[in-house]
């Protein structure tokens, strides 16, 4: 939980859903690599599972119990509240952005 894209990821799964790897991927604008690597650390230390369906993995709070961990966990040391834009929307607010400097 040291690494703020880890916190965002437990955050995600927290919902109860179970969740592919791609999928927060896309979420947190991270490659495939760093977000396998991210998953990693938190099934190292069995805070998370996955359960396999063909040829995807979906990532999901390992139990109740870990889940009720978190949960308290967050109650004392709450995540910073995050906004999440999709790169094409930060792409075109940065290009306005520019353009009205240069105006």
């Amino acid at each position: 939980m040291a690494d703020f894209n880890r916190v965002i990821i437990i955050t995600e799964l927290m919902n109860g859903r179970a969740l592919s790897a791609s999928w927060l991927a896309n979420r947190l604008n991270l490659s495939p690599q760093a977000t396998r690597f991210h998953l990693k650390k938190l099934e190292d230390v069995e805070l998370i599972v996955h359960r396999t369906c063909g040829k995807h993995r979906y990532y999901e709070i390992k139990n109740q119990d870990t889940a009720m961990f978190i949960e308290s966990t967050f109650k004392v040391i709450p995540p910073k509240v995050v906004y999440f834009y999709p790169m094409s929307k930060l792409m075109k607010n940065l290009k306005r952005q520019e353009h009205a400097i240069n105006i």
